[in-house]
C-alpha cells in the first residue's frame, strides 16, 4: 500500500491502518508510526510527482528490480 497524500487525513490514515497489505508507505508522521513499514520525511509543500519520485528511489533500494 502507498499512501500518496502529503498530509494527515483521517479516512486515508484509517483504511491504511486497517489494510492487510504486506508492506505500507506513507509521508512521516509521529502518529503514523504503527501503520506505516516505510516513512518519508517530506516538505509539506511537495509536488506529487517528486514524492512518487521519492518512493520509487526507496523502495529501488530496499530491493532492486529483478533483471529477468
Amino acid at each position: 500500500l502507498i499512501d500518496l497524500s502529503n498530509h494527515s487525513q483521517f479516512p486515508i490514515n484509517y483504511a491504511a491502518a486497517q489494510s492487510r497489505a504486506r508492506y505500507k508507505v506513507g509521508a512521516f508522521g509521529e502518529q503514523h508510526s504503527e501503520t506505516y513499514d516505510l516513512m518519508i520525511n517530506v516538505e509539506d509543500d511537495i509536488d506529487i510527482r517528486s514524492f512518487i519520485e521519492h518512493v520509487i528511489n526507496y523502495l529501488n533500494i530496499i530491493k532492486p528490480a529483478s533483471n529477468d
